[in-house]
């Protein structure tokens, strides 16, 4: 589990790859890319916001 900060949670890649069916290699490129946006890096790990998850769903898999 990733760590909470300001009232956010924060998820890792392993978290990430429990809700989106991606590779964590393929997960780390596309926070890399910025296709995940809102996603940082601190050391070697990768962090994203939980409300930028939502966001990343929301515009990628429901149709409008």
């Amino acid at each position: 589990m990733g760590f909470k900060f300001n009232g956010e949670n924060y998820l890792t890649i392993s978290d990430l790859q429990k809700v989106l069916p991606i590779h964590p290699t393929t997960l780390c490129k596309m926070c890399k890319n910025g296709e995940i946006s809102g996603a940082g890096k601190i050391g070697k790990q990768w962090y994203l916001p939980e409300s930028k998850l939502e966001e990343y769903l929301q515009n990628s898999f429901i149709k409008k």
